[in-house]
């Protein structure tokens, strides 16, 4: 299995202070190889349509409508899948010991334990530019969270640049559209989610109850 995690809004928790009412996370998982061949070449496929160049990197905050609305059409027939966590923090008490990075491993640990069997050997990769301090920090959190539930998984794990990787892009463009379809006062919130919906897996919504430990 290789995953793809990305997230659209920020950890913090203060709204008031202009932090992102949502916070979402997807992974786009592949069952195999073969199958990110076929996005990436028909991601490619679409550049040229559209006469972009090879180095031209996909964002959802960054692009037009009807280029999100073609891009996710040109895929939307690929074998993967979508899960996704939400949460909306404009009702939540975070605790002011809990840190914005502590936050983003406990969420992340969450979903994959979603994701993952007792016994798997999957590969993941998160987009950023993190340094290794902090690629260690949370490979170790994700391991010692799922070893807590019984799962025995043994991870590739790499943070790796969207810049030159068309599924990393894919992602992006998929938490966008995701986070999006929250966002009622944006005329567009119900249109790139209903592009991919056969893909979507999961939607979960987190309550107080699952967020327990990182509220006050």
């Amino acid at each position: 299995m290789i995953v793809f995690i990305d997230e659209s809004g920020d950890p913090g928790v203060d709204v008031k202070k202009c932090a992102s009412p949502y916070l979402v996370f997807s992974m786009v998982i592949f069952e195999k190889e073969s199958d990110i061949a076929e996005v990436q070449a028909k991601i490619s496929k679409y550049r040229q349509k559209i006469a972009y160049s090879s180095s031209y990197e996909f964002k959802f905050r960054k692009s037009r409508k009807k280029i999100i609305i073609e891009f996710l059409n040109s895929v939307k027939s690929c074998n993967f899948r979508i899960m996704s966590l939400i949460v909306d923090k404009r009702d939540l008490k975070f605790s002011k010991k809990v840190s914005s990075k502590e936050i983003y491993k406990f969420l992340l640990s969450l979903l994959l334990d979603r994701c993952l069997t007792k016994k798997e050997n999957v590969r993941i990769r998160l987009d950023g530019k993190a340094e290794r301090e902090l690629q260690a920090s949370i490979r170790s959190f994700i391991k010692k969270s799922l070893r807590a539930k019984g799962k025995n998984v043994k991870l590739d794990f790499k943070i790796i640049s969207s810049k030159n990787d068309d599924i990393v892009q894919l992602t992006d463009i998929i938490v966008g559209s995701v986070a999006r379809s929250y966002m009622k006062n944006r005329k567009d919130f119900a249109i790139y989610k209903k592009i991919i919906e056969k893909q979507i897996e999961l939607e979960w919504t987190l309550n107080k109850g699952d967020l327990e430990p990182i509220l006050k």
